[in-house]
């Protein structure tokens, strides 16, 4: 059984660490596949999960750069609470500013375990954790192993320093390099969107709540889909709900002209379900970006001057190795980038 005990935060917004740390988890871990949903504000600031929910990357984001080797103890006792809980959490993880090289071994790693701290340092830090959680229990509930569990879980922990710019985080999601000439104003206004999401979510009180699996949170609506966030930076950038927006594209037409509604419907139907299947599965997720890319930098510099060259050049020179998309369905996709293109340039 797990019961929610501190989450109790009314009206207070995401801040942009705990934004950082969501798209940390996102796309910048090597197992960042892996993961589906993030919970927002129940474990912990974020926690994400695999889509069976029976693994848990738990994150506690602290956005303040004057820590210290204790401060860094006493901002791990969330997640030490989960580590000694009932709740089998696989990844702990500490987000935080960069701090003064003091503390550290190696100051250029960016992600490390307690060993890269200097040792004089590390019983500081074990001696903030163990003072933060004295102080969270009455004496007659600390633990009798508390210490030799504090001694366990650090070496459990990852440390991330966070980056200082926003928008190399919506940047990175994409990996795009050419098409996009946008100033960092754009990027970190998706990035704002997506902390806006966060808020919301933080806005709903589970607290003294109760559950027996991790998959129990879902009830509590308060989670973000990974495939969520990755339409709405495809939304932004093309300028249209590509997935919600009803409106079939003029550029499109042409192919539709003289069928019956009933076909419309059954076509366009399976243009959004491929288009969809593209860009959320994972092991096609690349080729998504690098087959948005090319499209977009056509239409944008007027290479090619219709849909049906463009999906020649894409056929041809096999741009991508597409292997979801048939052609309705790809010449659906590049009507739809060509009208959010017109429409951001009037």
């Amino acid at each position: 059984m797990y019961k929610f005990l501190y989450t109790e935060r009314n009206n207070e917004k995401a801040t942009e660490f705990e934004t950082k740390s969501l798209l940390y988890l996102l796309s910048m871990r090597e197992d960042s596949d892996e993961i589906d949903t993030f919970f927002i504000d129940c474990f912990n600031d974020v926690t994400g999960t695999n889509k069976y929910c029976n693994k848990l990357w738990d994150v506690q984001s602290k956005g303040v750069k004057s820590l210290n080797s204790k401060k860094i103890g006493k901002a791990l006792i969330t997640l030490f609470e989960n580590y000694i809980s009932d709740i089998n959490f696989h990844f702990y993880i500490l987000f935080f500013p960069r701090i003064n090289s003091i503390y550290f071994i190696n100051d250029n790693q960016k992600v490390f375990g307690i060993d890269n701290f200097k040792e004089s340092h590390i019983q500081k830090l074990k001696n903030g954790l163990l003072e933060e959680y004295i102080n969270r229990h009455q004496e007659e509930d600390v633990r009798e192993n508390i210490e030799e569990e504090i001694e366990e879980f650090i070496k459990k922990v990852n440390f991330v320093i966070a980056e200082d710019n926003k928008s190399k985080y919506i940047k990175n999601i994409m990996d795009l390099k050419k098409a996009f000439q946008k100033d960092d104003e754009f990027f970190n206004s998706i990035f704002d969107d997506i902390r806006d999401k966060q808020s919301v979510l933080k806005n709903i009180s589970i607290h003294l709540k109760e559950i027996e699996e991790v998959s129990e949170v879902l009830n509590f609506k308060k989670f973000l889909k990974k495939q969520d966030i990755e339409m709405l930076i495809v939304d932004r950038i093309v300028g249209t709900n590509i997935f919600k927006n009803r409106r079939v594209p003029i550029g499109f037409l042409q192919y539709i002209e003289g069928l019956s509604q009933s076909e419309i419907r059954d076509i366009i139907q399976k243009c959004d379900s491929e288009v969809s299947l593209m860009l959320f599965t994972n092991s096609d997720k690349k080729n998504f970006w690098i087959f948005f890319e090319k499209i977009y930098f056509m239409i944008k510099n007027n290479i090619y001057s219709d849909i049906n060259s463009i999906f020649d050049r894409v056929k041809n020179e096999k741009i991508v190795k597409n292997k979801v998309l048939s052609e309705i369905s790809t010449k659906y996709f590049i009507s739809l980038i060509e009208e959010g293109v017109k429409d951001e340039n009037n």
